[in-house]
């Protein structure tokens, strides 16, 4: 009367159970979408390309069914396109340039179309590039290969190339970080708090600052801004762009200072052996010829 269990069936059920948990792990976790069959290899997740690193993306696929792969950055630019699942036996391993870079994140992904009305998203990959690879990969390319490049969205043309090419670089000399603006003893109107700056080596440059997260706004090849700005902390933010405005070609600069104009500097607001710390308010901007 006693029933008896063949070891294969037992075997098979654990077998299952451990499938059954690995399928839930899979969809409950950060795991490959249903049907992937190609990745991204190169760059990986976060890279930052610097100084003179070429600009590629190497993908691979495997077992796939026939269809189009494609790579994209930013959801709406094609970078290139392969056909694959031709020879379910061969697996592809392909590299393509990029020539269409963004400041800030840049994302990859990959999407296998088996047909018009069925496409399958395979792997993302987001990326940074810093001003040093668009001094040196994106301009030199331009200059001396004849690259076309776009740098978000716009084309980077020849002059801004040539431009990006010295190596613009971009130094806030005042005011210094967390420090706190003043009102001078002047009465109420002579105060203004002010950004000054400094651009490495000379050129035909736009500056753009900042405030607290807002729109750049450009101010001409200027080296001394007056920032009317309430009481409070602010942030700015400066950076060298090209002279049409189309482009950022250095570094930014983060600056973060107080604004207390209940606060009054003591003597003319000129502690030994510096600056002024306050400007009149109707003194906006200063040019880098009237500098020189």
């Amino acid at each position: 009367g006693h029933r008896v269990v063949h070891p294969a069936w037992i075997l098979g059920v654990v077998f299952m159970a451990l499938c059954a948990e690995a399928d839930e792990e899979c969809h409950g976790g950060n795991c490959a979408a249903e049907g992937r069959c190609a990745e991204i290899i190169f760059p990986p997740h976060g890279h930052g390309f610097g100084e003179h690193e070429p600009c590629h993306v190497t993908v691979s696929a495997a077992g796939c069914r026939p269809g189009v792969l494609s790579l994209w950055i930013q959801g709406s630019v094609e970078v290139s396109r392969w056909k694959v699942g031709q020879d379910a036996e061969q697996d592809m391993v392909e590299s393509a340039y990029l020539y269409d870079v963004f400041w800030g994140r840049n994302e990859l992904s990959l999407v296998l179309s088996i047909s018009p009305e069925d496409a399958r998203p395979q792997d993302t990959v987001s990326f940074g590039i810093s001003p040093e690879f668009l001094h040196t990969t994106v301009a030199f390319g331009a200059l001396q290969n004849g690259e076309q490049w776009a740098l978000n969205g716009a084309p980077f043309t020849w002059h801004h190339a040539s431009l990006a090419s010295k190596r613009p670089s971009l130094v806030v000399e005042w005011p210094p970080e967390g420090y706190t603006f003043k009102r001078m003893g002047y009465g109420p109107t002579a105060f203004s708090p002010f950004l000054r700056v400094r651009a490495e080596p000379r050129g035909s440059y736009q500056l753009a600052v900042t405030v607290d997260g807002g729109t750049p706004q450009l101010w001409g090849n200027a080296y001394f801004v007056a920032l009317h700005l309430p009481k409070g902390l602010h942030q700015v933010t400066a950076s060298l762009y090209t002279p049409d405005g189309a482009h950022r070609i250095s570094e930014e600069r983060i600056v973060s200072f107080i604004v207390d104009p209940s606060l009054e500097y003591d003597e003319d607001g000129s502690p030994a052996n510096l600056p002024s710390q306050g400007i009149s308010p109707d003194a906006c901007t200063a040019t880098s010829e009237e500098y020189n």
